[in-house]
């Protein structure tokens, strides 16, 4: 039998025609569009005299979508826990992280109840400011503010030769090239591999003492230590 959507409140499935007086059974599946609504169905037939006959109404509820109330923390590193807050999250729910500059990341919870649902924000994602929708399989809804994942920078040489390879270690790198954007001496480097952890990268051909600049998917990366350069 035919998926019917419901529209303007009102919907009307043919589902054929029976054959004479034989006894028959006829069904349907209904799409309706809104968590938590009650319905009111009841069938009819018509003949080809005209006259019509309605069954008894049957009265019936959606079952309720997620709500998420809050989520901590908000701003946090990879690897960290976010708690999310709220209500109907169903059997078997899980998240999506959606930036407009990555894939979508789905995400099951580590542990989670019908109000609470905990993840943990996976160590290959690249630093930047996710939306978070949470679905329970049927119906979905999104938090209202973002989660802003922050990088790390943990190491880097400070002394090293122009034009020699370089690297960067920390957390939140990802593995896209061209989100990874890092100066030295007012220079573009060229960044030949990025990885979770690690991004390898081309120093200029300059001397002196500087603090490299590090941007992430647009995020600044705080650091202080100076690198010197000396042939």
């Amino acid at each position: 039998m035919p998926l019917a959507s419901l529209q303007n409140s009102v919907s009307i499935i043919k589902l054929g025609k029976p054959n004479g007086t034989t006894p028959f059974s006829i069904s349907s599946t209904i799409s309706l569009p809104n968590a938590g609504t009650k319905y009111y169905l009841r069938a009819y037939i018509s003949n080809a005299q005209g006259a019509t006959a309605y069954s008894k109404e049957v009265a019936f509820e959606t079952k309720k979508g997620p709500t998420i109330v809050s989520f901590a923390p908000t701003s946090t590193n990879i690897n960290a826990i976010i708690t999310i807050e709220g209500r109907d999250f169903g059997n078997n729910p899980f998240v999506t992280l959606s930036s407009p500059t990555t894939n979508n990341v789905v995400l099951s919870p580590t542990t989670f109840t019908s109000s609470r649902f905990n993840f943990v924000v996976p160590e290959d994602l690249v630093a930047g400011n996710y939306s978070i929708t949470l679905s329970d399989g049927i119906n979905t809804t999104q938090a209202s503010n973002q989660l802003a994942v922050n990088a790390t920078v943990t190491e880097y040489p400070t002394t090293a030769a122009p034009t020699e390879s370089w690297f960067i270690r920390g957390t939140g790198f990802g593995r896209n090239l061209s989100l990874i954007d890092v100066n030295i001496a007012n220079t573009k480097l060229v960044v030949n591999s990025v990885s979770p952890n690690l991004i390898v990268c081309t120093l200029p051909n300059a001397t002196g003492s500087f603090v490299p600049s590090i941007t992430i998917n647009g995020q600044r990366v705080a650091v202080t230590q100076t690198i010197t350069l000396r042939r």
